[in-house]
């Protein structure tokens, strides 16, 4: 993620105008385990970078998929062209934003590093050995349910007025649940 940071930080600095660029990773994994089988298992990963330019008082916006240089310039030019088309039709004049100082730093949150260095199968496991516990806590249990979440996010913001921050996110979720029958009810 330093690398990318480094990027966007060089590609705002020496941009024409005032630019912003948001890096959001989001990774999610779940799995569910139900009468001691693995009933199933997800992954899926969405990643992007969102631009927005301020042109003469006018704000222009784009975003691109791919954290590549050529991706992230092409999507400033074409936000800054955004902007530069509403510039022209504008009739008053905007006021230029604030002068402040802006977040700096890496702001990663307890955990996460401790959660993807988990496999998958120490998950599994886990949950494997959960719902069989619960299952067998009482034999009025017919079925047990044990689902494991996770989420994990990466973000980057870089702005030519001199931001650059970074953050890590983790949230893991563990549901149990279980189906009890007694006297046929």
């Amino acid at each position: 993620m330093k690398d990318l940071a480094n990027r966007m930080e060089h590609l705002v600095q020496s941009a024409p105008h005032w630019v912003e660029l948001r890096y959001h990773r989001r990774r999610t994994h779940s799995l569910v385990v139900q009468k001691g089988l693995v009933k199933g298992v997800r992954s899926a990963t969405t990643s992007g970078v969102g631009v927005r330019v301020r042109v003469d008082g006018a704000w222009g916006f784009s975003s691109t998929s791919e954290s590549d240089n050529a991706s992230l310039e092409r999507a400033v030019k074409q936000a800054i062209g955004c902007a530069s088309a509403i510039s022209a039709l504008k009739k008053v004049s905007l006021q230029s934003l604030p002068k402040v100082k802006l977040a700096r730093g890496e702001f990663d949150l307890a955990g996460y590093e401790e959660l993807e260095r988990m496999s998958l199968g120490e998950k599994l496991q886990l949950a494997i050995t959960a719902e069989k516990n619960v299952r067998h806590k009482s034999s009025s249990i017919q079925s047990a349910n044990c689902g494991d979440s996770e989420m994990f996010e990466d973000k980057i913001i870089a702005t030519s007025d001199g931001a650059l921050d970074s953050s890590k996110l983790a949230r893991n979720e563990l549901s149990l649940s279980a189906m009890a029958e007694h006297n046929g009810e």
